[in-house]
């Protein structure tokens, strides 16, 4: 009786190998998916945003005094290992943030009148254009007192992020300014990662979503009503991403 089983599970095993190599013809193959484009600037479909490149400083006006013991670089480097991951998340991986901060705190040549000239609303803009062309001369500029080559690598869209030692929040195409104390002071900290990612995504384009005069929020994601809470608790709302290609 066992022979007949075995010649019958042999029968059985030779018509499937015929079926498989004599009629299928053809060997399992791997399906395959179409690459997707990698996102692109929220206004500018031109500019890619594979890579994103953030350069980081600490700024303080000439006459005021900077934090002691590095604690604005602990906070600092802690901020953007949290916007790394949520970037990562939201982006599907699609597009890769990178960052590099300067190790020591960098004197403004004027003081802070200057660079405020006593208007701050909207988040202090007059702040972001006066410190950002200075820096770009004194960093970026090969003529700079301050240049410094390996600082200035970075493939990709280039970031500057300036951490400042006074007051504003804002935020434009390549450049955002956020005060120091919306990352080290202790009445910020549900919000002060969102804050810091808030500001990240006007350098790519993407505008508020509430109303400046009243505050209202027009959006319940990170441009919006989002911005009030933790980061791991906000996103970037669908209409939000659909200004990146995705």
């Amino acid at each position: 009786m066992g022979k007949y089983a075995v010649a019958a599970f042999a029968l059985i095993g030779g018509v499937m190998v015929f079926i498989y190599f004599g009629i299928g013809g053809t060997s399992p193959q791997r399906e395959q998916f179409p690459r997707l484009p990698p996102p692109h600037h929220a206004r500018n479909t031109s500019q890619a945003l594979k890579e994103i490149n953030v350069r980081a400083v600490y700024f303080v006006p000439k006459g005021k005094v900077a934090i002691p013991n590095n604690q604005w670089k602990e906070n600092l480097l802690e901020r953007f290992s949290l916007l790394k991951k949520f970037h990562a998340m939201a982006f599907w991986n699609r597009s890769t943030l990178e960052y590099a901060v300067y190790p020591t705190p960098i004197t403004g040549l004027r003081d802070h009148l200057f660079y405020d000239t006593n208007r701050t609303d909207e988040g202090n803009p007059e702040g972001l254009r006066s410190i950002s062309e200075e820096l770009e001369s004194r960093f970026f500029s090969r003529e700079g007192d301050l240049y410094d080559a390996s600082f200035d690598k970075g493939a990709g869209y280039r970031v500057l992020y300036i951490i400042y030692e006074g007051v504003g929040a804002s935020g434009a195409d390549g450049v955002a300014l956020l005060s120091r104390k919306f990352f080290t002071e202790d009445e910020y900290r549900v919000e002060r990662d969102s804050f810091f990612a808030h500001e990240f995504y006007h350098t790519l384009g993407v505008p508020d979503s509430y109303r400046h005069q009243s505050g209202a929020p027009t959006s319940n994601d990170l441009m919006g009503a989002g911005r009030l809470r933790p980061l791991t608790e906000t996103f970037l709302s669908r209409e939000a991403m659909a200004l990146f290609g995705i």
